[in-house]
């Protein structure tokens, strides 16, 4: 209510700064809470505040912003742009210093966003450059906030790629155990569930499906929504991996009613391959293809090539599995 009644007492009067920062506090609410329309409102206003002014943190903050909604609407290479121009303003070298006493730094924020965008566009190399620079400046500046955020964001990225080369769940446990060591309350729900979810992928299933609720209970509390469908399908791929098939799909079904309602869309197409895998468990094959053919269509109409790639490999091997082999191979030619 505050940073909204400030917003409608906006104008040109008022300093530059001070806009960027009612505008930021305000759409950090919205994105927090998966209201991304207004949230992209909110970050088209703050790019028309940047270009009438011309100041590099009133830029960095609006590409920021505008950046990390676009990706949260599965809107992936209108996002990079964004956040190649906040990286560039605020990079090691540039002369541009954020001012930590009211953000985390620009570069390390956009960097590991882009790293995101980039994974998703199917530029993996890229991509785990992008991340390990990312925490590279975040540990080079030795602020809480920012490397929590680089760790955060990262641990969502970690969980697709692994581009640390670690594979054992080692990059969730510093993760976990940097927040709670600095009390980043903001981030160690995200911190737990990611710590869980390897638990669970090494083999503790009962802890690390507790972790991962416990995680997801600590982020509701918060308000803390954003990446909670994505949640909401690991925990179904959980629930199906220890035979509870009913329950795994009826947590996708509360992820996809997610995505409608918040038009959170980064992770539709990956959430429907992942539930894919339960209807095959479940022996519901067309289901399952269905499930496969959507979210080809979402990946390619977001040029998602990676998620795209995911698709077509488990539609390949279905068809294969059906005898529909010259299809399997035209479809990943």
């Amino acid at each position: 209510m505050v940073y909204s009644r400030a917003r409608e007492l906006l104008d040109e009067r008022v300093n530059a700064k001070d806009q960027i920062s009612v505008l930021y506090g305000l759409w950090s609410v919205n994105v927090v809470r998966c209201e991304y329309l207004a949230g992209l409102d909110i970050a088209r206003q703050s790019l028309e505040v940047a270009e009438r002014h011309q100041e590099p943190e009133v830029s960095a903050f609006a590409n920021r912003m505008m950046g990390l909604t676009l990706w949260a609407t599965g809107r992936f290479a209108e996002a990079v742009p964004h956040l190649r121009r906040a990286v560039a303003l605020y990079a090691p070298g540039q002369g541009n210093v954020t001012d930590l006493r009211y953000a985390q730094d620009h570069a390390v924020w956009a960097q590991m966003m882009l790293a995101l965008n980039l994974w998703a566009l199917g530029h993996s190399d890229q991509a785990a450059n992008a991340a390990t620079q990312s925490l590279e400046w975040a540990r080079e500046i030795g602020h809480a906030m920012t490397t929590g955020f680089a760790l955060a964001f990262g641990s969502v990225l970690h969980a697709f790629s692994n581009f640390d080369g670690s594979g054992s769940g080692a990059f969730a446990a510093q993760t976990l155990k940097y927040c709670l060591e600095h009390d980043l309350r903001a981030y160690q729900p995200w911190a737990q569930f990611y710590h869980g979810l390897y638990q669970f992928r090494l083999g503790d299933h009962i802890a690390g499906l507790e972790a991962m609720q416990a995680g997801m209970d600590k982020a509701e509390k918060i308000n803390m929504n954003m990446v909670r469908a994505l949640h909401l399908g690991y925990i179904g791929l959980a629930r199906a991996a220890i035979n509870e098939v009913d329950a795994a799909l009826e947590k996708f079904e509360e992820a996809f009613v997610l995505v409608e309602t918040t038009e959170e869309r980064m992770f539709e197409a990956e959430l429907y391959r992942m539930q894919s895998e339960v209807f095959l468990q479940k022996g519901s094959h067309v289901e399952a293809e269905e499930a496969l053919s959507r979210a080809l269509t979402i990946a390619r109409d977001q040029q998602a090539h990676m998620f795209e790639l995911r698709a077509a490999t488990g539609l390949a091997r279905l068809w294969i599995q059906q005898d529909k082999r010259r299809e399997a191979r035209d479809l990943l030619t």
